[in-house]
């Protein structure tokens, strides 16, 4: 089933109607209640402050409210004045009902151990309870003496139905007025949208129909006089059948033209040919001086890589030499203020060894430092020894078992293949600990033919082909650069879950 604009729109508003008075009635009937319940727990107070002060005005004449007699009478009046009021009574602080509008039932006690509590306290209180299966808002005003002691208190109750039959008033009066105003809302409705949607609606319908079977050319203009969205609406359909015309007288002189410029372009494209014929060339003059600057950038970034590993070695020792004999100097200093402190200072005693620790933990950070920048035993040692130390490193700190076998004299590597081959090393163990989940490692560095080979392998998931040629894999690619500057070739490779190998040849 079609339905029509206005139909679809009456719906959406009368939806929008009954969720809105549905929302309204619920609040108003939450806040009605809270409201009423305020009310009454206000009147009953104010109620029960009346048949209190009555009974002080009796108590004053030093009568023991035991000795009271026909103060009965004032609890009935009372609940014959307030015809919702279920019962008024006095109570002893042991529950005993000493006056009721119910003679019937004065000197029952009450048992129930809430309604004692509050009976028993010293302020106004107001609670729920239950008699003989009707549910009653109880409120106790307690009773003073002479001397300010605490000696009875008044009880008052209105029936809990009394709520819920005022909530239920109101809301009934509330969906009635709002069902009407549904209904004369729905018919203004209804009426607007025909005056307002439909009928414009109904005229641009027309005139699409008739551009479709006439053409643009012979369809008529709409007349909608509003200034509404549909009003524009027409009057930019309008426009557009002005500017469709336009275009259509357009379009035949543009075709016109169009067989001028034809022949004028084929002139310009013998032109072009020839112009491109020049490009050419000039471009494989460029692709030549590209080639020129890609070398002068390798060399360049050879150039970057030894002064930051000049620049690494030069912080590696300055945090050593000067930070790092700071750090002792303080830690003689703090082992020498605790000497001399007093068994019996013991804040300071506990202050000097958390400053002992914390001096321990900054030379132990310091060595990381200066190692992790330019590790003394490449320079002091050679690559040998900085091999089997990185290697003994790594696997105290990953467990992974190692095997390395390296048959090179430190005296045929110069220092520029001595840091590239260290720094390729610590950049595959460190892909290894990040990325593989090996238990085995093989190193192998030798002398072969005139070129040094290191070959890493390991025994874990793989590298896939995808992660090898990865733009953003950036320690493949500083492998890459470094064998590159030294003219030599790196393979790198994995199967999966049998391991990953990389091996690098650099010429002497």
């Amino acid at each position: 089933m079609t339905l029509s604009v206005r139909v679809k729109i009456t719906l959406i508003c009368i939806a929008i109607v009954f969720i809105a008075v549905g929302a309204s009635t619920t609040f108003d009937s939450v806040f009605f209640v809270r409201q009423y319940s305020r009310a009454l727990q206000a009147r009953a107070f104010v109620i029960g402050k009346v048949l209190e002060s009555q009974l002080n005005r009796l108590l004053h004449l030093k009568i023991p409210i035991n000795n009271l007699v026909g103060f009965d009478e004032q609890c009935c009046d009372l609940v014959a004045k307030h015809r919702d009021l279920s019962y008024a009574m006095v109570v002893d602080l042991n529950g005993k009902i000493l006056f009721h509008n119910d003679p019937s039932r004065r000197n029952k006690v009450l048992s129930d151990p809430n309604l004692l509590s509050a009976i028993k306290g010293s302020e106004n209180v107001s609670q729920t309870y239950s008699s003989d299966g009707a549910q009653f808002h109880d409120f106790v005003i307690p009773v003073f003496g002479l001397h300010g002691e605490h000696i009875a208190a008044v009880r008052i109750g209105f029936p809990s139905a009394l709520v819920s039959e005022k909530t239920k008033s109101m809301v009934s009066l509330s969906i009635s007025l709002a069902l009407l105003s549904l209904g004369i809302g729905v018919v203004l409705l209804v009426l607007a949208l025909r005056m307002w949607v439909t009928n414009p609606l109904s005229k641009l319908v027309t005139a699409i129909q008739d551009v479709r079977e006439k053409g643009a050319d012979s369809a008529p203009l709409v007349q909608i006089n509003s200034k509404d969205e549909i009003g524009q609406l027409a009057s930019h359909f309008n426009q557009m059948m002005v500017e469709i015309k336009e275009s259509h007288q357009k379009i035949k002189n543009y075709t016109e033209q169009l067989e001028t410029k034809i022949q004028e372009r084929t002139a310009d494209l013998k032109a072009t040919n020839e112009q491109l014929i020049r490009d050419i060339a000039k471009r494989e003059q460029v692709e030549r001086e590209l080639r020129n600057s890609r070398e002068q950038l390798r060399n360049l970034s050879a150039y970057l890589q030894a002064a930051i590993e000049q620049e690494k070695a030069s912080i590696a020792r300055e945090i050593h030499d000067d930070l790092g004999q700071n750090l002792t100097a303080l830690m003689l200093d703090t082992s020498w203020l605790k000497k001399r402190l007093p068994e019996n200072e013991v804040p300071l005693i506990e202050k000097v060894n958390s400053m002992s620790k914390v001096i321990k933990a900054s030379i132990q950070t310091v060595k990381k430092l200066s190692t992790d920048l330019r590790p003394k035993i490449l320079d002091d040692l050679g690559l040998t020894a900085a091999i089997e130390w990185m290697v003994e490193e790594f696997r105290n700190r990953t467990g992974t078992k190692c095997k390395t076998s390296v048959d090179v004299e430190n005296s045929i590597l110069d220092q520029e293949r001595s840091t590239a081959l260290f720094r390729i090393l610590q950049e595959a163990l460190t892909n290894i600990a990040r990325h593989a989940d090996a238990t085995e490692v093989k190193i192998e560095l030798r002398e072969d033919h005139g070129q040094v080979s290191l070959e890493v392998v390991d025994n874990g998931k793989g590298i896939r082909e995808s992660q090898v040629s990865d733009p953003k894999s950036f320690g493949l690619m500083g492998i890459r650069e470094r064998v590159s500057m030294l003219n030599g070739e790196v393979r790198i490779s994995g199967t999966e879950n049998k391991g990953t190998s990389i091996k690098v040849d650099i010429p002497l």
